[in-house]
């Protein structure tokens, strides 16, 4: 993952210069939604400096810890606790009790979220966490009798997503890798292909242009990285499906190395004529 990470860091790198303050807002990328996520801890943190107005280290409340966020995130999203990954400047995050300081995150940090929504937890997940959807609107009535309802569109389309994300054969393997990458050639090879004819094209661009091709580069970037991560998160388990995937992560890896090549020769041929504020990697 050494590749993922790397690009990941070219665009995405930590603001060295914000102030050190308590993490009260992040924003989360999940799939095509952008979440913007208060995490004000309301009361619940340590009772310590309740009563002193000294405002030493020990009167300011216990920090936001990885475990604060991704419960606020279960309530956001209804991805169970147990199966919601967050990715951070390329590295998953994986432990729940260290602070969100430790891993650099500040105000404002992006982070990238993957999780299916209603997945169904599994036994001992987050106490007190809603039982799923499927709980709730499939198989035979519970204990109550009652008649489970309907299940909405949304509903619909998130259990068919799981059950072709829990299909394990060849053929199921080889329709998800196929679905990442036809989107990216749908969705995102014809915003590369002219956003490298722009940014290598000759002559002068003009500033709003320049900022409106950094925004960009930034956008086509994290969409092929969240591609090569859905193809990393693919389990392959045959030689067939794992040639297949690797000529996946190849085809969206090239896309990605010819934006930033592009972006690369674009920034070099600006040297001069826009201050290193206007135009970031």
């Amino acid at each position: 993952m050494s590749w993922f990470s790397n690009q990941w860091n070219k665009f995405m790198g930590p603001d060295e210069d914000a102030p050190r303050e308590p993490v009260r807002r992040v924003e989360v990328i999940w799939g095509r939604e952008r979440l913007v996520v208060q995490l004000d801890r309301g009361g619940g943190g340590s009772s310590a400096g309740a009563g002193g107005g000294g405002g030493g280290p020990l009167a300011q409340p216990a920090p936001l810890t990885l475990a604060d966020l991704k419960q606020r995130l279960v309530q956001m999203t209804s991805v169970p606790y147990g199966q919601l990954k967050l990715i951070y400047q390329g590295l998953v995050l994986k432990d729940d009790g260290a602070s969100l300081a430790s891993y650099n995150i500040q105000n404002g940090s992006r982070l990238m979220l993957v999780g299916t929504r209603g997945g169904v937890p599994a036994t001992g997940d987050m106490p007190g966490q809603k039982s799923s959807i499927y709980d709730q609107a499939g198989g035979a009535a519970g204990a109550s009798g009652a008649v489970p309802r309907a299940l909405t569109k949304g509903e619909e389309l998130a259990m068919r997503k799981r059950q072709r994300e829990e299909d394990v054969s060849e053929a199921g393997l080889m329709g998800r890798i196929n679905e990442a990458v036809e989107g990216v050639r749908k969705e995102l090879l014809p915003e590369v292909k002219e956003f490298v004819r722009t940014t290598t094209a000759a002559g002068k661009v003009p500033a709003e242009q320049k900022d409106k091709l950094a925004l960009q580069h930034r956008k086509l970037s994290e969409f092929l990285l969240r591609a090569l991560l859905t193809l990393d998160g693919i389990a392959v388990n045959t030689d067939e499906t794992r040639k297949h995937r690797k000529a996946a992560v190849k085809e969206v890896q090239g896309h990605l190395d010819q934006v930033d090549e592009a972006w690369q020769h674009f920034k070099e041929a600006s040297k001069g004529s826009v201050g290193e504020n206007s135009i970031k990697s």
